[in-house]
């Protein structure tokens, strides 16, 4: 009769079945003869508490699977290798058509708990939910994520695995099996992931082979996003498309320009992405300055502007402030002026190629308009106008003391006068008891189109505005 097989190991497939694994008896009772084999083995079990055996299986190999077994059972297996013995010699002539005798080995046991499987814990461990945990990561950020798992069968040991570390090149450190398995995830994404989302999963399986439920999260990269808030006027915003403001000549013009970064992720504030290291540069690009004849182009600001604070600095959110005060020769026209918002991440990585937004506003110079300064009299005013200053006065009634003006107080010079299909710069100062060339002092847009001193030939549009300080007082 042959001994136990030896090495008999149970390993949970599936969290559903468990399958048997043996080698062969070290001794199937041959006794030299040659005459016994193992022609196959019985393998079955009992529920603990039952007191019998059943589910008999014969299996020829060395590995049997009982699938559908019961969660919270304890069972114990048993395998005995069966032999052939045929009658010896001595007999041989008499006994020689006796059948052979199968004999039931000795029996090798094992016992497993089924349904012992691994459990999270679900204080540090993401939560089991679809689509799984969404996690914003940062550029240059460490990310780490510590996840832990236990067994209540003090004989098994736990190991949590992972799956899709590779892909980003994640790092699994302070790892430990036991009862108690514990695997802490350590990501720091480079700007080539940026936008870019990685599942990451995380699985707890014991020694002889129960799993718990797999845990994932997606992990995404959150890419640099500069965008522009609507200006401030006054602290008040100004939308549009693009925000329009009206200048005066003399008159202080402050305009907010605010930029910002709030990423590619989701419900991320200016101050939490600021402090990740995701700023903005924001500079002044070009402005056109247009007319209805047409536009030029330039870098930076209008002749003038300036834009504070200074030196160029990464914020975010990061705001800047136009300070213009326009100058003769800069009324009639509009000026179009562009601003670059630029992601600190590109300094961060020159290879990475991160949006730089634009954004513009508009600012007309109003015509026959003027701020006068603190102390400055109608008559400096008129003088620079070339007109007497009771003409400038008339208009002007609330101007109480016209030698003594306080700060960027605003006057009209003049009325505003719309060109008709017929109208020529000489027939409106024929008609306005004005010079053409005062005309054309008051009305820059006009001057630029002057060639060689004739007036006639600069084109006027239907309804084209010019400006006229007419002489309204007269000896």
């Amino acid at each position: 009769r042959a001994s136990a097989p030896l090495n008999l190991v149970l390993q949970i497939e599936d969290n559903a079945g468990v399958r048997l694994r043996w080698n062969s008896p070290a001794d199937i009772g041959a006794a030299g003869t040659g005459a016994v084999s193992v022609s196959h083995y019985l393998v079955d079990y009992q529920v603990q508490g039952s007191g019998n055996y059943g589910n008999l299986v014969m299996v020829q190999g060395l590995s049997q699977l009982y699938p559908s077994l019961t969660q919270g059972q304890t069972y114990t297996f048993r395998v005995r290798a069966v032999t052939s013995y045929i009658p010896g010699t001595i007999c041989q002539e008499l006994c020689s058509q006796l059948p052979a005798v199968d004999l039931n080995g000795d029996a090798a046991e094992e016992s497993l708990a089924f349904g012992v499987i691994p459990v999270w814990d679900e204080l540090v461990t993401p939560a089991s939910v679809q689509p799984p945990p969404l996690y914003n990561l940062f550029v240059g950020n460490l990310f780490s994520l510590s996840v832990k798992a236990t067994t209540s069968d003090t004989t098994r040991v736990v190991t949590i695995y992972t799956d899709g570390v590779g892909d980003c090149g994640a790092k699994i450190s302070s790892s430990t099996s036991g009862t108690t398995a514990t695997a802490t995830l350590n990501f720091v994404p480079s700007p080539k992931q940026a936008d870019k989302t990685f599942w990451i999963c995380f699985q707890a399986r014991d020694n002889l082979g129960g799993a718990s439920d797999q845990r994932c999260i997606r992990a995404f990269v959150v890419a640099p996003r500069p965008s522009f808030g609507n200006p401030l006027l006054n602290g008040v915003p100004v939308a549009g498309d693009p925000p329009s403001f009206q200048a005066v000549i003399g008159c202080l013009l402050e305009i907010q320009i605010v930029a910002e970064d709030l990423t590619s992720g989701d419900d991320v504030s200016a101050a939490e992405a600021s402090s990740r290291g995701y700023s903005v540069r924001l500079e002044s690009a070009t402005t056109d300055t247009i007319s209805v004849y047409g536009s030029t182009s330039a870098l930076g600001l209008p002749s003038g502007g300036i834009l504070d604070p200074s030196p160029v600095q990464f914020a975010n959110p990061n705001t800047r402030l136009i300070r213009w005060r326009p100058t003769r020769g800069q009324e009639a026209f509009q000026y179009r002026s562009c601003f670059s918002a630029a992601s600190s991440l590109s300094m961060y990585d020159s290879a990475s190629e991160f949006e730089t937004q634009k954004f513009c506003i508009s600012i007309a110079v109003t015509r026959c308009q003027y701020c006068m300064r603190n102390g400055e009299s109608l008559y400096v005013v008129a003088n620079a106008w070339g007109t007497e200053w009771l003409n400038i006065w008339a208009g002007n009634t609330r101007l109480l003391q016209p030698d003594q003006a306080r700060e960027d107080f605003q006057i009209s010079l003049g009325p505003l006068y719309y060109a008709s299909n017929e109208d020529s710069i000489d027939s409106i100062a024929s008609k306005l008891s004005v010079a053409a060339d005062s005309l054309l002092s008051w009305n820059p847009d006009l001057a630029e189109q002057q060639q060689s001193g004739a007036t006639a030939a600069i084109p006027l549009n239907l309804g084209q505005e010019i400006c006229v300080i007419p002489s309204t007082c007269v000896a």
